[in-house]
């Protein structure tokens, strides 16, 4: 046997010596009567044996109790002192040395408690719960450092019932120990402010031990839990679990009330380039990005999911349509048209969507996404942007999404053109300049203007690589002018996507640069529309431009709304009066009116004033005597393209032709 098995019972055997010695000494105390007379003089009395061995028993209590492991340590003081009564009573122990005896007892067992609770102390405080150690009578022995944190104080001396009320009464500790379950109180910090605690309390030896924990982290442990298992820890949308639960309802609801609902898998395009190129941490941090473009075209009711690496689900609560659903997964590619910038770099991602329908396509979650993942995989491999199961895009969306491949191919292969018409003088008729007309020879719909596919541009993010086509293409061209002996400044039309492009300012210097152009030979032409669409942005970015050395055109001013107000502050150089308004001059006179009033602002403000779609003679001389600036139109020169216009230059005018530079 071991020495921790051993220990109790070499406890017990000198206890029970003791009793043993005191029995006997009960039962042959009539015997030693004589010797009465020698212990202090004391008188016979027959209570006396019984005294004694009362005394000797009750001094060996303690140590049966204590050394068997029951834990009531508390009954040693007790004992002792009522041993050294029943001695004195038996008058074999002095009332002085009784007094004595009984405070040595008491200061050595609160000795012997203090270091016990010392030792516990530095314990407790590696405890991540916060825990009290409390006397019998409610005193705070012991404190944690986590429980000091939580009630603010020091704890230890005050009495428990000054931070948990409800335990104020041994009686309420002893009930709340017998329960053995945890409890909600409520605390009080240090600074009087309630606090939501869990309570639990247990017996020991004399004392009580109390196990706080804050409700309020408690619950939010439990939602955070709750939130891992039901939604993706990196980008925080619900997961395939979540999704699947959503979905089980939705189907009863829109089986019951006889309504239809979409699921749509989205994969990203490209993505893989990204992690394979630039890491997972990026690869991450641009998933990220991409949950927030895609929930923005969804209704609160509908869910979208992250199913796993770029995968992606959408459910389209009932009711939901066909027409709707192609309508959302339209926004959802234009979503992720625009670049995205990821610690510093400029990443391009698309993605493939496919779309099911219930009850078309299946009426289960299983059978739908089957459905929609052979729908993605279709619009994966023929570049469709989406695909509906089984089904055809509407005209007007297949035209759409062809249109957006079509024109990213075109810019990839330089298959834009350029048409060129001349600005002149209203006096002298002199070719001052040359506007560059931007259009497409669509292989399938003919030439399309800019009107046609413009919004394609907005939507797909396809600005940065239209405007440096542009640029460079215009700039190019203007250099043969210029080495025929034509030095023309250009105006280049900008996309209202362009405005928004950060970078459009190096665009412009590494064009100027490249075909070695003076930057005032270069005119920047923006709408009024454009413009006051974002007005905040707008504005320092015309001035940025402005100070490279460009000028700068307004162009249909006066067509939209009307930015009179903000006319001033912008960086501009000349307003271009809408074709509209000219046409009209003929038979309306208000037009006339209006036409006058434009060109008197635009030189009060100190800018050129240029008026467009001059068709007539009658129009360009009426022009002329309003002091406007420039004119252009058919009157002057249809589009044409940079052969045709040197042609046309070399027939009305000698080199050199167009304004002197600044």
């Amino acid at each position: 046997m071991d020495e921790s098995a051993r220990g109790p019972e070499r406890g017990i055997a000198p206890a029970l010596l003791l009793v043993g010695l005191a029995t006997a000494a009960a039962l042959l105390w009539p015997a030693a009567a004589p010797l009465q007379g020698w212990i202090d003089g004391a008188p016979w009395r027959p209570a006396t044996p019984l005294l004694v061995a009362a005394g000797l028993s009750l001094a060996a209590l303690p140590f049966l109790l204590g050394r068997a492991g029951t834990g009531h340590s508390a009954a040693a003081p007790l004992a002792a002192a009522m041993a050294l009564a029943s001695l004195a009573a038996a008058r074999l122990v002095p009332l002085d040395a009784l007094l004595l005896g009984t405070v040595g007892l008491a200061g050595a067992f609160l000795a012997r408690s203090r270091a016990r609770i010392a030792a516990l102390v530095p314990g407790l405080d590696a405890l991540p719960d916060p825990i009290l150690v409390v006397a019998a009578e409610g005193t705070i022995r012991a404190a944690n450092a986590p429980a000091r944190r939580l009630l603010g104080a020091p704890l230890v001396g005050r009495p428990i019932g000054r931070y948990l009320p409800a335990l104020a009464e041994s009686e309420a500790r002893a009930r709340l120990a017998l329960r053995g379950a945890a409890v909600e109180l409520e605390a009080v910090h240090e600074s009087s402010r309630p606090l939501p605690v869990e309570v639990r309390i247990a017996a020991n030896g004399d004392g009580w031990v109390v196990r706080l924990q804050e409700v309020g982290e408690r619950h939010r442990e439990r939602e955070r839990m709750e939130r891992l298992a039901w939604h993706d820890p990196l980008t925080g949308l619900p997961n395939r679990r979540l999704l699947e639960d959503r979905t089980g309802q939705a189907l009863v609801h829109a089986e019951r009330h006889r309504q239809g609902l979409a699921l749509m898998l989205l994969d990203l395009d490209r993505f893989k380039e990204v992690n394979d190129t630039l890491g997972h941490q990026v690869g991450d941090l641009l998933l990220q990005q991409v949950a927030e473009r895609l929930g923005g075209p969804l209704r609160r009711t509908d869910t979208l999911a992250r199913l796993g690496g770029d995968e992606f689900a959408v459910l389209l609560a009932p009711p939901t349509g066909l027409e709707t659903a192609c309508r959302v997964a339209e926004r959802l590619v234009e979503a992720l048209v625009a670049p995205f910038w990821v610690d510093g770099s400029r990443l391009e991602v698309g993605v493939s969507i496919g779309v099911a329908l219930f009850p078309d396509h299946g009426h289960d979650l299983a059978t739908l996404l089957e459905q929609a993942d052979a729908a993605m995989y279709k619009a994966k491999r023929e570049r469709l942007g989406f695909a509906v199961c089984n089904a055809e895009q509407p005209d007007s969306t297949r035209r759409r999404l062809q249109m957006r491949h079509d024109l990213r191919t075109a810019l990839e292969r330089g298959e834009l053109a350029l048409l060129f018409q001349p600005k002149v003088a209203a006096d002298a008729r002199a070719v001052l300049g040359v506007e560059a007309l931007l259009r497409w020879p669509h292989p399938e719909l003919g030439l399309l203007e800019p009107a046609e596919f413009l919004p394609v541009v907005e939507q797909t993010g396809l600005g940065a690589p239209l405007a440096v086509w542009t640029l460079n293409a215009c700039l190019e061209e203007q250099r043969r002018w210029r080495q025929a002996g034509f030095d023309l400044p250009v105006a280049v039309n900008l996309a209202p996507a362009c405005l928004k492009l950060a970078e459009l300012p190096q665009l412009v210097r590494l064009a100027l640069s490249r075909w070695d152009t003076p930057a005032d030979r270069l005119l920047l032409e923006v709408t009024e529309t454009a413009v006051l669409a974002d007005l905040d942005a707008a504005l320092p970015m015309l001035e940025t431009l402005a100070g490279i050395g460009c000028e700068l055109s307004l162009d249909e001013f006066g067509a939209g709304r009307s930015s009179l107000v903000h006319l001033p502050r912008l960086a501009i150089h000349e307003v271009k009066i809408p074709r509209e308004l000219v046409g009209a001059m003929e038979t309306e006179p208000a037009s006339r009116v209006v036409v006058r009033s434009l060109i008197r602002l635009a030189h009060g403000l100190g800018r050129r004033a240029v008026a467009t779609g001059v068709e007539r003679e009658s129009d360009a001389a009426r022009l002329a005597t309003m002091r406007c600036d420039q004119l252009q139109g058919f009157l002057f020169g249809r589009p044409m393209g940079g052969e045709a216009l040197i042609a046309m230059l070399r027939e009305r005018a000698p080199p050199s032709i167009g304004p002197p530079r600044r």
